[in-house]
């Protein structure tokens, strides 16, 4: 029975012993951070990428394009506010809330891979995986012309100085059905 004292006395000394030496101040640094700037934030500062920025924010997405600040999150491309003037026009809306399903029409613009221009024109992928689940943008490319999801869609330029790719662009994807 002393035995089992000793032992048991041995162990709580032993686990106070340890419990005493943790520092509650320690905090695991997160890997992969950057100081760069975040997309969102990027996309704010382009006057003709209001539109999108304003549809991101009033249907809850923004989070998307926010993360937490970790280098190469992902691409976005990003229609221009005379991208969304023509669609709604072709379309026959009268307003971005016309748009059937416009939140997954947003979705389908955030690729979860962080691409560049340059993989998107020379790469030998052939789609690009978004935040929509299930759906992703179809890539072909024929004769030095790139399509994607079937429009010959136009990288009018692309911004890698933030934590990702913004590749501004000159129509609205739409995910097929």
């Amino acid at each position: 029975m002393k035995s089992i004292n000793r032992i048991s006395l041995l162990l709580l000394i032993g686990i106070l012993t340890f419990t005493g030496c943790v520092d509650e101040n320690f905090e695991l640094e997160p890997t992969g951070l950057t100081e760069r700037p975040i997309l969102s934030n990027i996309i704010a500062d382009q006057a003709d990428l209001s539109i999108f920025l304003e549809l991101v924010e009033a249907n809850d997405l923004l989070g998307n394009l926010v993360g937490n600040r970790t280098q190469d999150q992902r691409a976005v491309f990003v229609p221009t506010n005379q991208a969304f003037v023509n669609f709604l026009a072709a379309n026959g809306f009268s307003s971005a809330a016309d748009v059937p399903n416009l939140a997954n029409v947003l979705r389908f613009h955030i690729a979860n891979p962080n691409v560049s221009a340059n993989d998107i024109r020379q790469g030998s992928f052939t789609a690009i995986q978004t935040i929509l689940s299930g759906r992703n943008i179809s890539v072909t490319r024929a004769n030095q012309q790139v399509l994607l999801n079937g429009q010959n869609v136009t990288i009018i330029r692309s911004n890698t100085d933030g934590n990702g790719t913004i590749h501004v662009i000159d129509q609205i994807l739409v995910p097929q059905p």
